[in-house]
């Protein structure tokens, strides 16, 4: 009776940049051992894609042929809209997955304010899903008690699962302990498991990416696999932390709920991911330059990351220093993210304090926030965060420019349409 639990894929992920296939790499790795060891049972816990809707070709056909590889296998895939790639009216690839075939999804539904988990029977296994609901809002579910296992007490010689992609304390774990950025998360206390019957035998989280807790092998009904690969600067650093302060890796989880408690045993694994970090105070742009060259010609094969922490850094020489990184990106196929510090950014409209703030990304989503909050606009940052993204996007070598730019659009119209409220006025 072995499960293998993973979450928070991100596939489509670093779009444009060179790590835009590590993601899918990571996945079919994962799918490999569960092939190659016989496992029947495959749990994505949550954000299996990094955005509802994925346009890269190349991807879909990957993630097709994999996923009818499982099922030619015998293995029974389950998986839940996690807060990336959940869409309300269901319009999402999830759930063209599911309505394939390919994966399947245990259905939910909202009745007379209440969350209601409907079962998936399988063999030995019943899984009820908890999505990953915008703003947290499966929370508010489970911390009013106000969720329904359909027909749970009719279970009694079956192993129950819960999928739940979701942030929440357990056991004493804090993931805000092993990263600072959960501290910045909406992660729930470990009260709100009381809302999940005993009956249950393992909730297979999803959303925090940082694995949580970390051991090789233990006896425990609850735990983050973490994210193989993750979507951003933020997971790569981690990354980092982990082969550097704690002697790990990335990873994925194997339960065995052959007995009375399930038995987790992480399967540690680089992904193929190499990670470097340099630390200095600015000391002009040849010497900075220099330094990066003589950095990446020094590391690994593999997704090559180099993270940059520099203080310091002169704004008259900012824009040059990213530009030349961005190039040096594309010809030594190595992710380059520049950290730094600032302390204001100021406008006629804007003012925010970013004293706490070291990391680009973070000052991208802070100054999002702050201006849709100047601007009155009832839009939620990812969705300005994901047309940056998508703008963002470069052409694939081998895409006609007409037929990119056309499916460009595709995704950018039903966004702007959101973000200036016109949709619901037709």
């Amino acid at each position: 009776m072995l499960i293998v639990h993973t979450a928070d894929l991100h596939i489509g992920a670093f779009s444009g940049r060179p790590l835009r296939l590590a993601n899918v790499d990571a996945f079919e790795e994962i799918v490999d051992f569960v092939i190659e060891n016989g496992v029947k049972y495959f749990v994505v816990a949550g954000d299996f894609f990094e955005r509802p809707r994925i346009e890269s070709y190349e991807l879909l056909r990957r993630i097709y042929r994999v996923l009818r590889v499982l099922r030619d296998n015998g293995v029974f895939t389950v998986s839940v809209p996690g807060s990336h790639d959940a869409s309300v009216r269901r319009a999402d690839l999830l759930t063209l997955l599911g309505e394939a075939g390919l994966v399947h999804i245990p259905y939910y539904e909202e009745v007379k304010g209440k969350l209601v988990l409907y079962p998936l029977e399988h063999g030995d296994f019943v899984f009820y899903g908890l999505p990953g609901l915008k703003n947290n809002l499966e929370i508010d579910y489970l911390r009013g008690h106000r969720i329904v296992f359909k027909d749970i007490d009719r279970y009694s010689d079956k192993k129950i699962i819960l999928v739940a992609h979701t942030s929440v304390k357990f056991a004493g774990y804090d993931p805000s302990v092993y990263s600072y950025r959960y501290g910045k998360s909406v992660i729930a206390d470990e009260e709100i498991l009381q809302a999940i019957p005993k009956k249950v035998d393992y909730v297979a989280l999803g959303h925090i990416h940082f694995p949580t807790p970390l051991f090789d092998e233990a006896e425990l009904n609850i735990a983050y696999p973490g994210s193989p690969i993750g979507r951003d600067a933020s997971d790569l650093y981690e990354t980092l932390l982990l082969r550097k302060e704690h002697g790990k890796d990335r990873r994925f989880l194997v339960l065995d709920l052959s007995g009375d408690k399930p038995v987790a045993r992480s399967i540690w694994r680089s992904f193929n991911v190499v990670v470097e970090y340099y630390k200095d105070y600015y000391k002009g742009y040849e010497s900075l330059i220099n330094e990066v060259k003589k950095i990446i010609k020094d590391m690994g094969e593999g997704y090559r990351v180099l993270i940059l922490d520099i203080e310091g850094l002169k704004p008259e020489d900012k824009n040059k220093v990213l530009q030349t990184l961005r190039e040096y990106e594309v010809s030594y196929k190595t992710l380059i993210h520049l950290r730094t510090s600032s302390r204001n950014i100021v406008s006629e409209v804007l003012s925010i304090d970013l004293s706490d703030v070291t990391d680009i990304e973070e000052i991208e989503k802070t100054a999002v926030a702050e201006a849709i909050k100047k601007l009155g606009l009832k839009i939620e940052p990812e969705k300005i965060l994901e047309l940056i993204s998508i703008l963002g996007e470069r052409k694939p070598e081998d895409a006609r420019k007409d037929e990119f730019y056309e499916a460009l659009f595709i995704r950018i119209k039903p966004l702007l349409e959101e973000i200036l409220g016109v949709s619901e006025q037709r």
